[in-house]
């Protein structure tokens, strides 16, 4: 009988030499703070939805939930986390232009944090507006599907749609089985 090798997952470091020739500084995913709101240069689709917020009194009274930045050096590039709500969750992102030039960092960042962070949550929902494609690509990547449109949701009176991502173990009740739990 022949055996398999399994190849490993481990990843080989990168040579400094190659590890950074166009002189951008590597994007590094920290803890999230109120403060990287504050520093955060917003993309253009923020702009679009934040115009009528105060950002400052926002990041001064953020609710509480695990939420992580991408930084490169000093410059706050982007934040995405979770806003708790007993066993549900709701997914939130602020992203930078910059960072959607090059988004996979933080997208495998929140990959892997959703993956981690799933079983705590029996539902994690996140609202987009309905015309932001590259949104509507970044959820479905992460395993959120549309479940309603909300006409007239948007601060303009913008649909938008509501996207869920299901956690569902053997140990879980089917949705039809969790509204009769005692």
């Amino acid at each position: 009988m022949a055996t398999r090798r399994c190849r490993s997952t481990a990843r080989p470091a990168m040579p400094a030499a190659c590890a950074d020739t166009s002189g951008v500084p590597p994007i590094r995913i920290v803890p999230f703070e109120p403060a990287h709101l504050l520093a955060l240069e917003m993309g253009a689709h923020e702009r679009r939805w934040l115009a009528g917020f105060d950002i400052a009194a926002c990041a001064a009274h953020w609710p509480p939930g695990p939420a992580w930045s991408a930084v490169a050096g000093a410059t706050v590039l982007g934040c995405a986390g979770l806003t708790e709500s007993g066993d549900t969750a709701t997914a939130w992102a602020a992203l930078s232009d910059d960072l959607r030039a090059r988004p996979m960092a933080l997208y495998r960042a929140t990959s892997r944090r959703l993956d981690d962070l799933a079983p705590r949550y029996w539902r994690i929902r996140a609202c987009l507006a309905a015309d932001f494609t590259p949104g509507v690509r970044w959820l479905r990547g992460l395993g959120f599907r549309p479940v309603r449109t909300l006409a007239g949701y948007g601060p303009n009176g913008e649909t938008f749609v509501e996207y869920e991502r299901w956690q569902l173990s053997k140990h879980s009740p089917l949705p039809s089985q969790r509204a009769r739990r005692c």
